[in-house]
C-alpha cells in the first residue's frame, strides 16, 4: 500500500472541488 502524503491529499481535494463546481455549472446552464 503506497503511503499518501499531504500534497497528494490536497491535490485530490482540489480536483474534487473543481469537478463539483464544473458539474454544478453544467447543471445550471
Amino acid at each position: 500500500m503506497p503511503e499518501i502524503d499531504q500534497g497528494m491529499v490536497n491535490n485530490i481535494v482540489q480536483v474534487t472541488k473543481i469537478v463539483r463546481l464544473s458539474g454544478v455549472d453544467s447543471l445550471t446552464r
